[in-house]
């Protein structure tokens, strides 16, 4: 994928470019020997401090440089040498094989290419473009980088210090623990990003790339393609998703969130001020909370649990709400609206034809698991229909799945524990044989079906140590029930 670049210097490059150029450097340069022509050439453990101008400089085997004035137009290193950049310039450096250039003042004034497993490391000065290939390594502590590229096997920290723009490509892992960048990230191939701390103004996730951020500030961050992103922290004004990519929120704050085309958003935690959902795009809310949520289009949004303030539907979209809180519900448009419950109470304004409501008012019950819920329904368009399912589909119901969410997990075990010995139950108290109460033939079968999944259309099997929990607490019942009758 080809980017299109900003503005500075960065507008120069494309990615075939640089893996042409990479590739023809490489050719180039074959077997290495002291260039003829070079105005230096250290090998074994020589040393040379650089103090006045050099055209060309290499440096082979162990051998040392340190420019604390002066300048070098271009300058290798290779091998196991070391370079050391306090002060004066640098116009273009490669860097090879294990070499290690430590950048602490002065300036690359054009490119910094870094290949093998060749280590930079920026605590200062400034770098015009670093391109970085293979397995190499660029640990940014302080300075100024303009043009960061980042290809290949190859790591970059940002620590500290400033980058305009970066972009990462096939594997390369860019790690971003403070510091800032000014311009933009942009991830693209399976680059993963991780962002604990600093400030970004924008990030851009590409092809099947992961972004993860826990800490620290993004302004604006895209996905697109298959690219997955990952907020469990920090903060965030803005963040979009199209094509098939995903974001899954589990902590932090954000201002806005929009979900476009054939994308997800799982929202586990964190909160949002303002959700919008076009196209087809879906939305799955489970834990958090959110100011306003607008779905449109064909969009779909499942809560499930979390809380939003404002719910308003449009367009042919649907929403199906099976709990957590939602407090004003807006339906507008020929929208769809499912409230998956029971024991439900119509307020004034209210009225049931079927399963359908009609009117404005408040509306009122309980969802499976028995939490009692309220929403306000304060606009409803003729041509919007909600409706109330009270009554479980007997043929598409899951053993054991006691708050049909389509798995077997804990949370039936909860409700079954919590219910154990009630009589005159239903499905949705434990009660999974019929016998209107919950016993340990409703356990039985929970636990003969632990880990079932049907919204993966499979069986997924349990961690051993989940079953053995489960067993435990079971018998633990058991004993408890046996005890309690022996006595009476």
């Amino acid at each position: 994928m080809l980017f299109a670049f900003k503005t500075g210097d960065c507008s120069r490059f494309s990615k075939a470019l640089i893996t042409l150029a990479a590739v023809m450097l490489l050719l180039i340069s074959g077997p290495m020997v002291p260039a003829a022509r070079a105005d230096f050439a250290l090998v074994e453990t020589e040393h040379l401090d650089v103090t006045t101008a050099h055209e060309i400089g290499t440096l082979y085997d162990t051998s040392t440089a340190d420019i604390s004035s002066g300048s070098v137009i271009s300058l290798d290193t290779h091998d196991s040498s070391t370079v050391d950049i306090s002060n004066g310039s640098v116009d273009s450096l490669y860097a090879y094989d294990t070499s290690t250039v430590a950048i602490s003042g002065g300036s690359v004034n054009d490119d910094l290419w870094a290949y093998g497993s060749s280590e930079v490391n920026i605590s200062g000065g400034t770098v015009g473009s670093i391109f970085t290939k293979q397995s190499s390594i660029v640990d940014v502590t302080n300075g100024s980088v303009s043009c960061f590229y980042v290809d290949d096997n190859t790591t970059v920290n940002l620590s500290g210090g400033d980058v305009t723009d970066l972009y990462s490509y096939q594997n390369s892992t860019i790690t971003v623990t403070g510091g800032s960048v000014s311009g933009g990230l942009y991830a693209d191939d399976v680059s993963a990003v991780n962002v604990s701390g600093g400030t970004m103004s924008y990030l851009q996730a590409n092809g099947e790339s992961t972004v993860t951020v826990t800490n620290g500030s993004v302004s604006s961050l895209h996905g697109y393609n298959s690219s997955n992103v990952n907020i469990s922290g920090g903060t965030g004004s803005e963040i979009y998703t199209y094509a098939a990519s995903t974001a899954n929120l589990s902590g932090g704050d954000t201002t806005s969130l929009e979900t476009h085309d054939i994308s997800t958003a799982n929202l586990s935690g964190g909160s949002e001020s303002y959700l919008h959902a076009y196209d087809t795009s879906t939305v799955n809310v489970s834990g958090g909370s959110g100011s306003e949520l607008h779905i449109h289009d064909s969009s779909v949004v499942k809560i499930s649990s979390g809380s939003v303030s404002s719910l308003s539907t449009y367009g042919f979209s649907l929403s199906a709400l099976s709990g957590g809180s939602v407090s004003d519900l807006l339906a507008y448009d020929t929208s769809n609206v499912a409230f998956y419950g029971r024991d439900f109470v119509l307020g004034a304004g209210l009225s049931l034809v079927g399963k359908d409501v009609l009117g404005t008012g408040v509306l009122s019950g309980k969802w499976f698991d028995g939490t009692s819920w309220t929403t306000t329904i304060s606009m409803h368009d003729p041509s919007a229909t909600i409706w109330l399912i009270s009554e479980f589909d007997v043929d598409s119901l899951l053993t054991g799945d006691a708050n049909n969410d389509g798995v077997v997990d804990t949370a039936d075990y909860v409700i079954v524990k919590r219910n154990f010995g009630m009589t005159d139950a239903e499905w949705w108290d434990g009660d999974f044989n019929g016998n209107n109460k919950i016993d340990w033939g409703d356990l039985q079968l929970l636990m003969e079906n632990f880990g079932s999944d049907t919204n993966n259309m499979a069986q997924t099997i349990p961690e051993p140590s989940s079953i053995m929990l489960l067993m435990f607490s079971a018998a633990t019942m058991l004993r408890r029930r046996l005890w309690v009758a022996k006595v009476l």
